[in-house]
């Protein structure tokens, strides 16, 4: 994967953060080999780096979690 593509997946990262996502695998059952973008690995190779563009079901529940309040 280039650099660029690194970039992204770290902006996305930090991102989700902020908005109150936590790593795959970190207090939850979201597996951290699927590549998810909150994924704490760093290889990314393999079938299931098409995933680095899509959150894991736990992080949306974060995310919708964070946002309730605002709702």
């Amino acid at each position: 994967m280039g650099n660029r593509c690194r970039l992204r997946t770290a902006i996305y990262h930090a991102s989700s953060r902020r908005l109150g996502s936590r790593q795959d695998l970190d207090g939850n059952f979201c597996l951290a080999f699927l590549l998810n973008v909150m994924t704490p690995e760093t290889n990314f190779e393999g079938q299931y780096v098409p995933n680095l563009w899509e959150f894991s079901t736990c992080s949306v529940t974060y995310f919708e979690d964070f946002l309730e309040p605002f709702r």
